[in-house]
């Protein structure tokens, strides 16, 4: 199954039922807020295994809690591998996060947008709002 039907189906359809539209806007906003700014760390200090490690399990965590299965795989494999790795080897980890959280991030704007337009009053078709 891939991220996207996960990511649609056991995500909105849960987090809109225990929290409603508008907290569930929030808290994927912020999800998508925090997880490109650890990723952006990662970039910024590549060299800093520690900070790295750090940020991959910070990622690996909040990804997984939204089934985003592809980001949080990549983060947990450098989270564990990352003391090991050669500097090439951490920057290709931290690039492959870069396009799976692209993917997500997508896929998760489609999503706000969605929801955006169910909190927007309906109008009767002549522009106003009813």
């Amino acid at each position: 199954m891939s991220d996207h039907r996960i990511f649609a189906e056991q995500i909105f359809g849960s987090l809109k039922t225990e929290l409603g539209t508008r907290n569930t806007l929030e808290v994927l906003s912020a999800f998508l807020a925090d997880t490109k700014a650890k990723i952006d760390a990662c970039t910024a200090s590549s060299m800093d295994r520690q900070l790295v490690g750090r940020e991959a399990h910070s990622i690996k965590s909040s990804a997984g809690t939204f089934v985003v299965l592809t980001l949080s795989k990549i983060a947990r494999d450098l989270e564990k591998d990352a003391p090991g790795m050669n500097p090439s080897e951490i920057e290709d980890s931290i690039l492959a996060l870069h396009a799976a959280f692209d993917v997500a991030s997508c896929l998760a704007h489609m999503a706000l947008t969605n929801l955006i337009l169910e909190i927007i009053p309906k109008g009767d078709g002549d522009g106003r709002s009813s």
